[in-house]
């Protein structure tokens, strides 16, 4: 499954229209199965009239279920906001209903890497994958809550691509044990030279 997280439209400052259209044109032709953006992200797409699905963070968390051939992934998209009240914390309610339908269930936040660091201190049984974004450094995978949750983050830059493969899903209803090399792998591939351009993604982004 391929997911493009938040902040991968808007940088420092806003791009043109023009460039956004492009951009949005070229996820759309890698053919992500979510593009979760946030609220500004989505409001510039929109002004830009770029024509792209995508998911927007929202005042509470939100629940998606896809069935693949492996099992069935959750996948929680984060409010756009940290939520403040840990007894009523609605992304973790939302993970643990969705442990029992899903063999493996992901978050897909944008708060930065601190807050995602509490929240998963807190909470360190509920996911078995979080990809952040926001500020924070960027990570290929870090397994945290002994081995409970896969914590991977983009870099500044934009030019890698987060890989994780899981060599069998786990039922519905239990929690794995996540253990690099043997049930999961996660990395960080680098777009370097060494990664061959794809002709149709390059006239995309450089067309006038």
């Amino acid at each position: 499954m391929r997911i493009a997280g938040a902040h991968e439209f808007l940088g420092e400052s806003a791009p043109e229209p023009a460039h956004l259209r492009r951009l949005a044109q070229a996820f759309a032709r890698l053919d992500y199965d979510l593009v979760a953006v946030t609220p500004t992200e989505d409001e510039a797409l929109g002004a830009a009239k770029a024509d792209l699905s995508r998911q927007v963070f929202g005042a509470a968390p939100t629940l998606s279920l896809h069935t693949t051939p492996e099992g069935t992934l959750a996948i929680i998209l984060f409010p756009a906001m940290p939520e403040t009240d840990r007894r009523g914390d609605a992304t973790f309610r939302m993970a643990q209903a969705a442990r029992q339908k899903a063999g493996v269930v992901i978050g897909v936040s944008a708060w930065g890497a601190d807050a995602e660091e509490a929240w998963l201190t807190a909470h360190p049984e509920a996911l078995d994958i979080l990809l952040g974004a926001g500020p924070g450094p960027g990570s290929g995978g870090l397994f945290v809550g002994n081995g409970a949750t896969v914590w991977m983050r983009p870099y500044a830059d934009g030019k890698t691509v987060g890989e994780i493969r899981i060599q069998k899903f786990p039922p519905a209803g239990t929690k794995a044990t996540w253990r690099p090399g043997d049930n999961i792998s996660a990395t960080a591939i680098p777009l370097t030279h060494f990664v061959a351009d794809d002709p149709e993604i390059t006239a995309i982004v450089t067309a006038p």
